[in-house]
């Protein structure tokens, strides 16, 4: 990914709807004056980053600066442009929705937790775990690492234990990410 202060000359971002649009760039990202004019003639002010991988993929496009291209996700360059830093983890949607680019949908974690939190397909609640005496216990994983909830009576108990777990977790991420979370 290019430097931040690259992507702030390149993309437009509105913040409501999390769209990226391209601005007009400067010559200096061209190899000709002729180049960016015909760039910023018929590219400035549209949409950007919005082809789709696949059915339900993230979306995605190009960019090339002075010959090099640089292929971008455009939730990873919306964070970048929200929290005013590169993402250095994976970038998921937290309400699953990848064309919702929106500061409280976009959380950075590492890539054991994305797989964890896009579910198993496995009947019961998520988190609750039988053990061979009859009880529950439960887990989450932060980082990929598993931290132990406790044993529960129900799995209804466990799965309760496993959700306040997650949201404690998810609170601290955006609490982490607010602009004004150190005010």
């Amino acid at each position: 990914m290019p430097p931040l202060d690259i992507l702030q000359e390149c993309f437009r971002l509105e913040p409501a709807t999390g769209k990226l649009f391209w601005r007009v760039r400067p010559e200096a990202h061209f190899a000709t004056e002729r180049g960016a004019r015909i760039f910023n003639g018929a590219w400035a002010g549209r949409p950007a980053l919005n082809a789709r991988m696949g059915n339900d993929g993230p979306r995605h496009g190009t960019l090339t600066l002075r010959g090099e291209r640089y292929r971008l996700l455009a939730h990873r360059v919306a964070y970048a442009l929200l929290t005013g830093a590169a993402p250095t983890l994976e970038v998921r949607h937290q309400n699953g929705d990848r064309s919702a680019n929106l500061l409280d949908n976009l959380v950075e974690a590492a890539h054991r937790d994305i797989a964890v939190s896009a579910g198993r397909k496995r009947p019961g609640l998520a988190g609750a775990y039988k053990t061979k005496n009859g009880k529950w216990w439960s887990c989450i994983v932060v980082n990929g690492r598993q931290i132990w909830l406790g044993t529960f009576e129900t799995y209804v108990a466990a799965h309760q234990a496993w959700l306040a777990a997650r949201a404690e977790r998810e609170a601290t991420l955006i609490a982490a990410k607010s602009p004004n979370a150190f005010t």
